[in-house]
């Protein structure tokens, strides 16, 4: 098992946010080399996901992907979500994965949110957030259509995480 604590101060993340709408964009999916997940106000046309946070908390966003980096074996690089979004009194924790392909997007994203849910729940207790949240979103489909009620309930049954495939993020009152 691999120990690692994702609260680290050695980990970069963001300063709270309590504004009722801010968007998160995949720094290298807008090809910005080297660049993390981050959360912004400008340029709604480039955001992969819009958060609603309606009552105005303060919710801290920190990235994963090529934040923290861990390899299991000197070969490999243990696959992480883009990021989590999160309120400091523990009342929500959310796990986002962005991605902006058309076509084959949903098990790889899934994949993601599980394998970092699971390392994630190796080292924290999950119980102690009242909220627990899994986002796939993609930018190239908003709102999905077709079901994937299947795959959502195994993945609340393995995880513990309720999934949700929308790039609409919305913060629990």
């Amino acid at each position: 098992m691999v120990r690692i604590n994702f609260f680290s101060d050695e980990y970069a993340r963001e300063s709270p946010r309590s504004e009722r709408r801010f968007g998160l964009v995949d720094g290298i999916q807008q090809g910005e080399n080297g660049t993390m997940a981050r959360t912004t106000l400008e340029n709604e046309e480039d955001w992969n996901a819009v958060v609603t946070n309606e009552t105005g908390k303060a919710m801290t966003f920190m990235p994963l992907d090529h934040n923290i980096v861990i390899h299991p074996t000197p070969d490999t690089t243990y696959s992480l979500c883009d990021g989590m979004l999160y309120e400091s009194n523990k009342d929500f924790l959310a796990f986002i994965e962005l991605k902006v392909r058309k076509e084959s997007w949903v098990n790889e994203a899934v994949t993601q949110l599980r394998s970092t849910i699971e390392l994630f729940s190796e080292n924290h207790d999950i119980s102690e957030y009242r909220k627990r949240v899994a986002y796939a979103a993609n930018k190239k489909h908003p709102r999905f259509n077709s079901s994937h009620k299947e795959i959502m309930q195994n993945f609340r049954n393995d995880t513990k995480f309720r999934l949700l495939i929308q790039n609409n993020i919305e913060v629990a009152p």
